[in-house]
């Protein structure tokens, strides 16, 4: 968001269906670990009457999500970097068949202070495709 309000992006639509809650009034609380915690002021759990505004509100997270970039470099090597949680663990995986379900893991690493994991594919496949996603637990 720009410091003039401007473009910015709804998040998450609360709508008090499946115990989300509703009316997110609360100010954000950032974590260690970049997530952001908030509370509803109601939903969840319906209260006595059994309506949604009769509900005890929810404390909810916000994680940031995994961005992932693709970049051959020179010497047929393919640089994946994955941008998620600062010193967390996250986990690079590759298919060369995009609807196969047996994606193999690369590496396991820990991201630096600013969430960043990098990783050198210097094992390309003669095929002339490879996916790549990252997961973080």
């Amino acid at each position: 968001m720009r410091k003039d309000g401007g473009d910015f992006a709804e998040v998450y639509p609360f709508t008090g269906m499946d115990g989300d809650g509703v009316a997110p009034g609360s100010g954000l609380f950032k974590a260690a670990d970049g997530s952001m915690y908030g509370t509803t002021q109601f939903g969840g759990k319906f209260g006595p009457s059994g309506t949604l505004y009769d509900g005890y509100g929810t404390v909810f997270v916000l994680r940031r999500g995994l961005l992932l970039t693709v970049q051959r470099i020179p010497t047929d090597t393919v640089r994946v970097r994955c941008v998620g949680v600062p010193n967390a663990s996250h986990t690079l995986l590759s298919v060369t068949n995009f609807n196969s379900l047996n994606w193999l893991p690369l590496v396991s690493r820990v991201a630096d202070t600013n969430g960043l994991v990098e990783f050198d594919d210097t094992q390309t496949p003669a095929e002339s495709a490879r996916f790549y996603r990252a997961s973080q637990p």
